[in-house]
């Protein structure tokens, strides 16, 4: 593990760019946030028995360029909770294991795209906590 600037960054798994919003404006998720998503990567190639990378296609945003994207207003991606990854997937086996890790990970509620192929997995109160499609 990696720490820069009180930002914590998993230097074998994941990278700056993956974590930090796309526009440059340095905005990146929580510690908490990063360590589970590690959690459940590493717990997913255990599961599978090989190498089970996570492609994260989208982490923190800053408001400006959640707005610019057409992010959902008070999206889980945005400051201050920046605690939501968008992570790609290949097929439904692929889709299933992130799903099932990110659950025992903590987090809380999980959309997926089957579409675009992408999984959304962020961290709501556990009142909240649910699981939908688009």
């Amino acid at each position: 593990m990696v720490t820069l600037d009180g930002k914590v960054y998993i230097e074998t798994h994941f990278t700056k760019e993956e974590m930090e919003c796309s526009c440059g404006c340095g905005i990146c998720p929580t510690d908490e946030a990063v360590l589970r998503l590690e959690y459940a990567r590493v717990n997913a190639t255990k599961q599978v028995g090989n190498e089970f990378p996570f492609f994260v296609t989208c982490g923190a945003r800053c408001v400006k360029h959640n707005d610019e994207i057409g992010g959902t207003p008070g999206s889980k991606h945005i400051p201050p909770d920046c605690c939501a990854f968008d992570i790609g997937f290949s097929n439904t086996h692929e889709a299933s294991i992130i799903v099932a890790e990110c659950y025992k990970a903590g987090f809380t509620s999980c959309a997926i795209n089957f579409k675009k192929q992408f999984i959304h997995v962020d961290m709501r109160p556990e009142k909240h906590s649910q699981i939908w499609s688009y």
